[in-house]
């Protein structure tokens, strides 16, 4: 018989697992969704049984199982005795006409008063436009007629000034004409003086040659005269030569030697007398020349004319026109 083996010496092992801790246990809250939502539909269906066990006592002819069988119309019933009891009940339809006449009206109402204030805001509107543009109108009108009349005052003021220079222009051209009417006036007056009166116009001759030989101072002179004038010349120089040496020495104590020669060249002759034609004239008088032709003396009747018109013209206006 064998020997029983030897029990092996069991240890007990070594847990290398750490143990976890006791957690601590969780609190259910009392605030669960799904709880609150189950309670709400129970309640919700409580009274759904409630209103509906209601509209069947009130109504006979409707069952559990009417009700069971369709749903809208327990629904109907409910919903209608809910309105019920709170007073909305369905209206007849003469009430129903009433409520819809009086909506009508009152929206007829409504929309008349709406259309009057748009009337009303448009006419003010309207009006306050008017008058804008009126016064724009207004405006353009007023400066238009402004410009229109400050352009009329511009061109009457042209057309005054311009007529003033027609005028003006006029009276210049009028006294021109009659001082050249005047001017020609004594210019035949001239011419008629040496024609008409020999004796007056010999004693003219005269004192023209003694002036020339004055003024010019030198000892030979030539006299220069016209054709019908040569007698009254050549028989006037030996009287005036003699007296202008007699003057020399008795006012300036001077003894002059001078010679008067008269130009009998017909190429020097001067212009005969004017006989209304317009060929070149002379109404009278002499030129004289000196130291060979370079010193000339014109003292003819047209010249000096000439230049007394010239001289005198300002006086000549002043006597005609004294208001100019």
């Amino acid at each position: 018989m064998a020997p029983p083996a030897a029990k092996k010496s069991q240890k007990p092992k070594e847990t290398e697992i750490a143990r976890k801790p006791k957690e601590g246990k969780k609190k259910r809250s009392l605030f669960n969704p799904a709880w609150i939502l189950t309670g709400v539909l129970l309640i919700v269906l409580l009274c759904l049984i409630v209103l509906c066990k209601k509209a069947i006592d009130s109504d006979p002819q409707i069952t559990y199982a009417t009700c069971s069988q369709d749903w809208k119309l327990c629904v109907s019933l409910i919903a209608r005795r809910f309105l019920a009891k709170y007073g909305v009940n369905r209206m007849s339809k003469d009430d129903t006409k009433k409520r819809i006449s009086q909506m009508c009206e009152f929206i007829k109402q409504e929309a008349l008063e709406k259309a009057n204030e748009i009337k009303i805001k448009t006419q003010e509107e309207f009006e306050l436009d008017r008058q804008m543009l009126a016064q724009e109108g207004k405006m353009k009108v007023q400066e238009e007629y402004e410009k229109k009349e400050k352009d009329l005052q511009v061109q009457q003021r042209i057309a005054q000034s311009a007529e003033i220079g027609r005028q003006t222009k006029r009276r210049m051209v009028a006294r021109d004409d009659l001082l050249n009417a005047l001017y020609q006036d004594a210019k035949d007056r001239l011419a008629k003086l040496s024609l008409n009166d020999k004796e007056k116009y010999t004693a003219v001759l005269k004192d023209l040659i003694l002036q020339g030989l004055i003024k010019i101072e030198e000892p030979d002179i030539v006299v220069r005269c016209r054709k019908v004038d040569m007698e009254i010349v050549r028989a006037v120089i030996p009287e005036v030569r003699d007296k202008y040496i007699k003057m020399m020495k008795d006012e300036c104590a001077m003894d002059v030697e001078v010679t008067v020669t008269l130009n009998e060249d017909e190429g020097k002759m001067l212009p005969p007398p004017p006989d209304g034609t317009p060929m070149i004239s002379c109404s009278g008088g002499i030129i004289m020349e000196g130291h060979s032709g370079r010193l000339v003396l014109d003292n003819t009747f047209d010249k000096r004319l000439e230049v007394c018109f010239h001289d005198l013209k300002p006086v000549t206006r002043k006597c005609l026109f004294p208001s100019c």
